[in-house]
């Protein structure tokens, strides 16, 4: 009572070959690689634009520099600086998620404005006797802060 083995199956087709097997396992391990790789390349990217953040900021403490060096102080709130440079009255203030600087009318009115640095969550400025402090956190949650010696208007 031997029976043919092949009697059992419904069709001829009993599995995968082992070369099948090899060819899948391989190409899962090549689309997980890609996978993984494409991430690395985003993290690393991430990064980029997290140092291009702090270049924009070094930037913008060049420009500021040249204003405070060439500006007298009237006042500061805390979230903007009035200043007098060449006898017209300028502000430093947030705009938006901007940094900027605008000129302030005769009346009171802010005219236009220079966007000096973007991405900005929270701008603050201090004023420490003779000195403004500048703090200004990113959306990345990223905190710089920097301090300049001021002549306040005698006017």
């Amino acid at each position: 009572m031997v029976k043919n083995m092949n009697t059992h199956f419904k069709n001829k087709v009993r599995g995968f070959l082992l070369i099948e097997s090899i060819i899948g396992i391989w190409i899962v391990f090549i689309a997980s690689f890609i996978l993984f790789s494409i991430f690395i390349c985003l993290n690393k990217y991430n990064e980029f634009l997290q140092d291009d953040n702090f270049t924009r900021y070094q930037v913008t403490l060049m420009q500021l520099n040249k204003i405070f060096d060439d500006s007298k102080l009237i006042k500061v709130e805390n979230d903007e600086v009035i200043l007098k440079r060449n006898n017209k009255k300028m502000c430093l203030r947030k705009y938006g998620n901007q940094l900027v600087e605008s000129k302030i009318e005769d009346h009171g009115g802010y005219k236009g404005y220079k966007p000096l640095i973007f991405d900005i969550k929270k701008i603050n400025f201090f004023k420490e006797g003779e000195y403004i402090s500048l703090n200004l956190k990113f959306k990345n949650g990223k905190s710089y802060t920097n301090t300049w010696q001021i002549e306040k208007d005698r006017s």
